[in-house]
């Protein structure tokens, strides 16, 4: 009778070891999920930009992942959520050191103007304001 106890508890733990290897072959334990949790402004926020201003900073981002690695390939899409003006473009993508540029032209009118960047799910807020021309 012992050799029969013997014979299945070796059974047993022969199962699952086979088991957890199984599920280990499942995992990739070596590479974690990796996505964009970092998504910040760099430059070109809060600047007083004249009418006539010719000479505007870049508006610019950054995106990172989950490590703390410059993210490339992340397309952000830029809008001007309140004032006037126009962005050299709708839309830009990361380069290799994670960040993105438009450049912001004031409109015809003074004041507040907020530009939104989006970058998958996250999104961060530029604030500039435009002043009479000098």
């Amino acid at each position: 009778m012992n050799s029969v106890f013997r014979l299945s508890r070796s059974v047993k733990r022969l199962s699952l070891g086979v088991a957890l290897i199984g599920l280990a072959g499942c995992l990739n334990i070596a590479d974690p999920p990796k996505g964009l949790t970092i998504f910040t402004i760099v430059s070109g926020n809060a600047q007083t930009i004249p009418l006539n201003a010719t000479n505007i900073d870049p508006l610019v981002v950054r995106t990172y992942d989950d490590t703390a690695t410059p993210m490339a390939g992340i397309v952000v899409t830029w809008t001007i959520v309140a004032g006037g003006g126009t962005l050299s473009a709708t839309s830009t993508t990361t380069d290799a050191a994670g960040n993105a540029s438009v450049n912001y032209k004031p409109g015809t009118s003074t004041g507040i103007v907020t530009i939104k960047a989006t970058a998958i799910d996250l999104d961060v807020t530029f604030t500039e304001t435009v002043v009479p021309a000098t």
